[in-house]
């Protein structure tokens, strides 16, 4: 079955991410159109903006570059200080998208207050784009949408006694946030169960592709966007473990008659295609490089003849992928550490990664109109 007959090719829409050209100063830029939050890490075509929580600033990095550095073209700047915006970012933003040439982030003060900003790619010229004061759902394996000027996202408060204090649940929804017009819009309406009842995978086209707990499991739903209209073209599927979404392609893992197993499904076909049997621990699906993580520690990857390869195995050997573009992967160890090294090594099992930080460029050393680390 097809969810829609029109292509776009939305995962080929992934624009180029704003390159910096001077400290203090920088180009107009190549419009995003597209960017994809994951926990602490937003994802563009050329590369990753990240929160990093051990230096406490909003820090890139780029593929091409193979470059670390902050939000921040202030000269001169120790980058340690709210006067920094890359520190700033860090601090007020509980999420970062990128569209067009700005960027958009969620700053909620607490459930009465808070709201969506934008602001230019060195975090300036700040502006409020919607009032917002919900805090996305934290469902591991959940994403966060910034594409055609708004914010698809889960989200919801805790609930207390106001007496008691004891916890009473999560009141939550699917939402749209219109980024240029400021208007905020319920997809799905609130609901209160003892954790989020939404998350959200990722958007295909014009379809929302997210899971609704539903007293017992989450089940994995499709929406049109256009219609407002819910599918269920996969039946009563349950996703029990982490799932990527990558084009009309969504893999998770699930458990199938007490068996751990990792799935395939195929938005535009209906298909479900089983890709082995074991216990995902977390998966990294590309054109070109198609990679399975078990909670043993082994890494495998699914060969496009459908084989499945052992490649890496123990917990010394592990790097898990999370980004890159041609022969270059970055990925982490241990959720903590950034890494990032050569695809054929990658697969070969070796472990002559470099350590992202070690890329990062020292801006308190740059004067005025000195290059950007990104620049030529």
């Amino acid at each position: 079955m097809r969810i829609r007959d029109q292509k776009c090719a939305v995962a080929a829409a992934m624009a180029l991410f704003l390159l910096f050209s001077g400290c203090g100063k920088q180009d107009k830029g190549t419009s995003v159109p597209r960017s994809v939050v994951s926990v602490n890490y937003t994802y563009t075509e050329e590369g990753f903006f990240c929160k990093d929580n051990k230096i406490n600033r909003l820090e890139y990095f780029d593929y091409g570059k193979r470059a670390y550095f902050p939000v921040c073209s202030r000269p001169n700047c120790g980058h340690d200080t709210e006067e920094c915006t890359a520190v700033s970012l860090d601090r007020q933003a509980v999420c970062v998208g990128q569209l067009g040439e700005k960027l958009y982030y969620l700053h909620p003060e607490d459930r009465e207050s808070g709201a969506f900003y934008s602001c230019d790619m060195d975090g300036g010229s700040v502006q409020k784009a919607a009032d917002f004061s919900k805090m996305p759902n934290s469902m591991y394996g959940t994403v966060i949408v910034f594409q055609d000027d708004h914010c698809f996202l889960a989200a919801g408060y805790d609930q207390f006694d106001e007496e008691t204090h004891e916890f009473l649940g999560v009141t939550s929804a699917l939402y749209s946030v219109d980024l240029k017009g400021g208007e905020t819009k319920a997809l799905l309406p609130e609901r209160t169960e003892r954790l989020p009842a939404y998350g959200l995978y990722g958007l295909y086209e014009r379809s929302l592709l997210f899971a609704e707990w539903n007293g017992e499991e989450f089940l994995l739903k499709v929406m049109d966007l256009d219609t407002g209209g819910i599918t269920m073209p996969f039946g009563e599927f349950a996703v029990s473990k982490s799932g990527r979404l990558e084009g009309e392609r969504f893999v998770c893992g699930v458990n199938e008659e007490g068996a751990e197993k990792v799935k395939e499904l195929n938005l535009e076909t209906g298909e479900i295609l089983e890709i082995a049997q074991m216990d995902l621990l977390d998966v990294y699906w590309k054109e070109g490089l198609k990679i399975l993580i078990d909670s043993e520690e082994r890494t495998w990857q699914y060969t496009e003849d459908g084989e499945i390869r052992l490649i890496r195995e123990g917990e010394e050997n592990r790097f898990i992928p999370f980004g890159g573009k041609g022969e270059l992967l970055v990925g982490t160890r241990n959720y903590q550490d950034l890494l990032y090294m050569e695809k054929e090594d990658f697969l070969a099992g070796k472990n002559n990664w470099i350590v992202v930080a070690e890329a990062r460029k020292d801006w308190a050393a740059l004067t005025p109109g000195s290059p950007h680390p990104s620049a030529g």
